[in-house]
């Protein structure tokens, strides 16, 4: 993930919010290169809030050019605490591109 950059207070910020404003409010991330090995091919993205809930993991399928979106099953083992299968399972695909306009015909 190259475009991260740590800071003198060792917190890290995305390049597209240089300063480190705390306010920015979405974290960018990229896959650099995920077919190469020692890359991360995959993004584990939680949420750490007063809402519970599962997290999901992103990763790009090349065969059919576009985005997996992936879950575990969870159930809760305690009051405060949940716990996943660990064995990922496609629930969404969404297509490269997939909102670009056509051109009219007339165009074309």
């Amino acid at each position: 993930m190259k475009n991260k950059k740590q800071f003198k207070d060792e917190e890290w910020f995305t390049l597209e919010n240089p300063e480190g404003n705390p306010k920015c409010d979405v974290l960018a991330t990229e896959l650099y290169y995920p077919m190469s090995e020692g890359n991360a091919h995959a993004i584990h993205i939680d949420l750490c809030d007063v809402r519970s809930s599962d997290g999901i993991r992103v990763e790009y399928d090349f065969e059919r050019d576009g985005w997996v979106i992936m879950q575990t099953k969870c159930w809760q083992i305690a009051k405060d605490m949940m716990q996943d299968d660990g064995d990922w399972k496609e629930v969404a695909f969404v297509q490269t591109r997939g909102r670009e306009v056509e051109k009219e015909e007339d165009e074309k």
